[in-house]
C-alpha cells in the first residue's frame, strides 16, 4: 500500500458518521500582566496626593506643625466655642440648607419632565444644562449680577407689572448668595434625581393604572417614594458644595455674607493663620464624612424597605 492509500484511509470517515466542525480559532489578544497596575496608577497618585495633605491638615490643626511645635486643640476650641466663628458656622448651615431645599423644589419638576419626555427632547435638555452649568462659574455669577441687580433685569420686571414699588436688594444679601448657589447647584440635583428616575421599573405605574389608580397618585405613592434616593443623594452634593462654597458669597455678598469657605481663606492666606484656618477645614471634612455615612445609612434602609437596592 502506498503513502496516498494509506492517508486515504486514516482520513476516512465511518460511513452514517457527520465529522464535529472545529470551532473557529480565535485571534489571540497580547494583554501585558502590568496594564492594568499602569492604569490605576493615576488613581493611586491621586489618592496619596489626597492623603498627604490631610495629614498635613491634621498635624497643621494639632500644633505639632504650627508656631509652637507641641500638640494642643486650642484651634479647634477657638473655631467651636468662639461666638463669631459659631456665627458664621451657622450661617453657612443655614444657607446651604435653604439652597438645597430650593434645588429639590426646582431641580425635581425639571427632571421628571426629562423623565417623561421623548429621547430626543431628553437629550436637548441634557445638553442645554450641560453647556450651561459646565461653563465658566465666574461668567455665570457676572450673568446673575447683571439679573439680580438693584437695576437689574429682574427688579424692572417686578416693578414695571406693580408687584413691588421699590427695587428689593438682593446683592450683596444672603438672597442673592442662595440664588447665586442654586444656579451653581441644580444641575447636580438634577442629574441625580433623574438617574434615580431612569431605574425605575415602568411597569409598576401601568399596574397602578390598571388598579384604578390616576396620575397623581401613581406619582404620589410610587414614583416620589422609589425615586426618593435620588432626591438624597442630590442632597448631599448640593448641601456640601453649598455649604464650602467660596466664589458665590465671595461675588453675590462682597463681605457682607461670610461662609466658611472665607472665613478658611481669610485665616490662611490673609491673617496667616494656618493652624486655625486647617482647625476649620478639618471640623468641615468631619462634617461631611459624618454626613456622607449617615446618607448611606438612610439610603441602606430605604433601599431594604422599599426594594430600590
Amino acid at each position: 500500500m502506498g503513502f496516498a492509500g494509506m492517508h486515504a484511509t486514516a482520513s476516512a470517515e465511518p460511513e452514517g458518521q457527520i465529522a464535529p466542525r472545529r470551532a473557529p480559532r480565535r485571534p489571540v489578544r497580547f494583554r501585558p500582566a502590568g496594564v492594568p497596575y499602569l492604569l490605576s496608577l493615576p488613581a493611586v497618585l491621586l489618592t496619596a496626593m489626597l492623603l498627604l495633605s490631610i495629614w498635613n491638615l491634621v498635624s497643621m490643626s494639632l500644633g505639632t506643625d504650627g508656631p509652637s511645635g507641641s500638640f494642643t486643640l486650642d484651634y479647634y476650641a477657638k473655631a467651636i466655642l468662639d461666638p463669631y466663628y459659631r456665627n458664621i458656622f451657622w450661617v453657612s448651615l443655614s444657607l446651604a440648607a435653604w439652597t438645597t431645599v430650593v434645588c429639590a423644589l426646582l431641580g425635581y419638576p425639571v427632571a421628571y419632565y426629562m423623565h417623561c419626555a421623548s429621547p430626543v427632547v431628553r437629550r436637548l435638555v441634557l445638553i442645554i444644562l450641560v453647556v450651561v452649568s459646565f461653563s465658566d462659574y465666574v461668567l455665570r455669577m457676572y450673568g446673575l449680577i447683571l439679573v439680580i441687580g438693584r437695576n437689574g433685569l429682574l427688579n424692572q420686571l417686578l416693578v414695571a407689572s406693580g408687584l413691588i414699588g421699590a427695587p428689593v436688594k438682593m446683592m450683596y444679601s444672603q438672597l442673592g448668595v442662595v440664588i447665586g448657589m442654586v444656579m451653581g447647584n441644580i444641575v447636580f440635583m438634577i442629574l441625580a434625581i433623574g438617574g434615580s428616575l431612569e431605574r425605575l421599573d415602568g411597569s409598576l405605574s401601568h399596574a397602578a393604572a390598571l388598579l384604578g389608580a390616576n396620575r397623581v397618585q401613581t406619582f404620589l405613592r410610587i414614583t416620589l417614594p422609589l425615586s426618593m434616593p435620588g432626591v438624597l443623594a442630590g442632597a448631599a452634593i448640593v448641601f456640601l458644595l453649598a455649604m464650602a462654597s467660596y466664589m458665590t458669597p465671595a461675588m453675590l455678598g462682597a463681605g457682607f455674607v461670610k461662609m466658611i469657605g472665607n472665613l478658611i481663606y481669610e485665616q490662611g492666606v490673609a491673617m496667616f493663620d494656618m493652624p486655625f484656618a486647617s482647625a476649620i477645614a478639618m471640623i468641615v471634612l468631619a462634617f461631611s464624612i459624618l454626613l456622607i455615612a449617615l446618607l448611606n445609612l438612610v439610603l441602606d434602609r430605604y433601599g431594604r424597605r422599599f426594594g430600590t437596592r
